[in-house]
């Protein structure tokens, strides 16, 4: 996760902030490293979080773009269902 904040700062082509930085979030009884970026696009702010987590030698990644706090309580609601077997 620290990677993919550092290509992302380093070469976005508009301002990218990290508004939290790495830290654990569970999801479907799983571990997920989170960080979450807002970006200015000349005037408009987009609020992203990034989930990532390793399984398998795989990486599972969930990307979550909201406008208000309501519409991302909706969106963790929705990923509180995600179920892992």
């Amino acid at each position: 996760m620290k990677a993919l904040k550092n290509v992302l700062l380093k070469y976005s082509q508009v301002p990218v902030t990290v508004i939290r930085d790495v830290y654990p979030q569970e999801i479907g009884g799983a571990v997920f490293s989170a960080i979450d970026f807002r970006t200015d696009f000349s005037g408009v702010f987009i609020n992203q979080k990034y989930f990532a987590h390793i399984r398998k030698d795989y990486v599972l990644f969930f990307i979550v773009t909201y406008d208000t706090p309501e519409q991302l309580q909706t969106d963790i609601e929705i990923l509180k269902s995600v179920v892992f077997k």
